[in-house]
Formats: C-alpha cells, sequence, structure tokens
C-alpha cells in the first residue's frame, strides 16, 4: 500500500472561498465597523489600497467582546485593479497583546484563495454614495475559535507581486473604532505592522451559526422530501 507524505506547507495552504455580493452581510455578524456605525460622507470615507506590484500588505485588528467561532471576513472594496480579478492570495489571522499592539503575540493561522475572475469582481472604481457602493468582498476561512475580550487581526498578501495587482478597500478616516486599528507591511510575512494614519478598514467579521440554527436548516431539508412523499402516497 502506498503512502503519500505531505509536508507541513502543504497541509497548512487551505483554499478560501472568495466571493462577492452586493449587500453587506446580516447574518451571524459578531462584530463590525460599518456605515452603520456613523454618518458616512465624501471626507470622512475614503479608499485606501492593497498593493502587490509595490507591495502593502493589509489589515485590521478587532477585539472580540464575546467567545465564538470565526467564519467569514467581509471588507468593502472602492477600487479594482485590472490585474486584481484571479489573483493568487495569501490571509494571516494574528493575536495581539492588546488593541493598541503593532507586534502579533502569535500566528494562528495562514491560509491560501485566489480572487473571484474579471466577470465577478470588475475592475474599476466605486463611487462612493451613503455607504451604499459595492462590491463586498467576503473570505471564508477555516473556522477557528476565537476568546472573548482578546485582540485580534487579519492581514492580506498577494502572492505574485505583478503590475495592477491593487484593490482598494473602503476605511472610515479619524480612528473611530477603538477595539483595534487598520495594520499594513511591505516585509513578506512580517509579524510586526505599521499603522495607517488612524483609518480603519470597514470590516464585517461573522461567526459560525448557533448549531440551533444547523439545527433547524437540517429538519427542513429533512421535512420536506417527507412531505412530498406523504403527498405521493395519498389517494
Amino acid at each position: 500500500m502506498a503512502v503519500v507524505l505531505m509536508s507541513a506547507t502543504a497541509m497548512a495552504a487551505i483554499d478560501i472561498s472568495t466571493t462577492v455580493g452586493t449587500t453587506a452581510p446580516a447574518s451571524n455578524v459578531t462584530l463590525s465597523l460599518s456605515t452603520l456605525n456613523y454618518t458616512p460622507n465624501v471626507s470622512n470615507t475614503i479608499g485606501y489600497g492593497w498593493k502587490g506590484d509595490t507591495r502593502r500588505d493589509i489589515g485590521q485588528t478587532f477585539t472580540t467582546t464575546s467567545a465564538f467561532t470565526l467564519d467569514k471576513i467581509t471588507l468593502q472594496v472602492q477600487f479594482v485593479g485590472s490585474a486584481a480579478p484571479g489573483a493568487s492570495y495569501s490571509l494571516s489571522l494574528y493575536q495581539f497583546a492588546s488593541s493598541s499592539s503593532l507586534t502579533s503575540a502569535s500566528t494562528l493561522g495562514t491560509w491560501e484563495g485566489a480572487l473571484p475572475d474579471a466577470a465577478t469582481l470588475v475592475p474599476g472604481a466605486y463611487n462612493f454614495s451613503s455607504g451604499t457602493v459595492g462590491p463586498f468582498l467576503t473570505f471564508d476561512i477555516p473556522d477557528v475559535a476565537l476568546s472573548s475580550g482578546v485582540t485580534y487581526g487579519f492581514v492580506l498578501s498577494y502572492t505574485s507581486l505583478t503590475a495592477s495587482e491593487t484593490m482598494n478597500f473602503w476605511v472610515k478616516g479619524g480612528g473611530y473604532y477603538a477595539g483595534g486599528q487598520q495594520i499594513e507591511t511591505s516585509v513578506a510575512g512580517a509579524t510586526t505592522f505599521t499603522n495607517s494614519g488612524g483609518n480603519d478598514l470597514l470590516f464585517y467579521i461573522q461567526s459560525v451559526p448557533e448549531p440551533s440554527a444547523h439545527a433547524l436548516i437540517s429538519t427542513g431539508a429533512m421535512l420536506v422530501p417527507a412531505l412530498l412523499l406523504l403527498r405521493k402516497k395519498q389517494p
């Protein structure tokens, strides 16, 4: 019997499901900094770039108010460069000592993914209008259990670092979000970051649905075929 050995690096490279939506997440949102948190306008909401060609890895830290299992992270897009669609990237999740810390205490995981193609993630700029302009880019990462009252952070990094491989995300200026900060680095694999002048990414942190929600979904899925079968048996 042949035994296939996989390296630790290969085993760690778990694909991320990356999707595009026209509306903000509405279910299981545990933490967020969104246009619902403040009155947005053109002077306090701007785009900030995640870049490949002039490397800028960017992310955001956040502090939990309860224990939950992290499921998805969503950001709102302001600009898509011509080489961004289809580009490969990695997302790293860190734990920090505090909301003011710029150095990670530990790395919880690094996963790989690919951005949607140009038909879904259309290149171009999106003008701000009352916070309704998207698209919303969602990163569905492997589930990670987070503790209450702890500061975590995620960082996005392009893999190939090619020209026009850039994407801007909407940010709220002025350091509005007290539980964390926007972070960035130009160094591959860095765990110490710099702050982006007090701006914070507009972000949504979603948790895994409660078991009761899963049970309701499963029960409903099982009930429909049973009802159909019952109808067929009736004269």
